[in-house]
């Protein structure tokens, strides 16, 4: 479940947003943050700014949207 979307600027996501290891270097990526705090992660893309869209998950339902891109399920859809 997502459980919506914010901006970066949300006050549950103040740390350091990290990059996928496969960034690209040219700001086509994807970012991410753990709001352990709350018990959420923030993904978002590197090219929307600080005001563009978060995508934000339970840190179970997140485990289980990698899960799901690992074994290939999502490519599926």
């Amino acid at each position: 479940m997502i459980y919506g979307h914010v901006n970066r600027t949300d006050p549950r996501f103040t740390g350091n947003w990290g990059k996928s290891s496969r960034s690209d270097g040219n700001n086509a990526c994807v970012e991410y943050q753990h709001s352990e705090k709350y018990g959420l992660i923030g993904v978002c893309d590197s090219k929307a700014g600080e005001n563009g869209p978060v995508l934000v998950f339970s840190e179970a339902d997140f485990s289980e949207f990698l899960n799901a891109l690992r074994i290939g399920y999502i490519g599926r859809l």
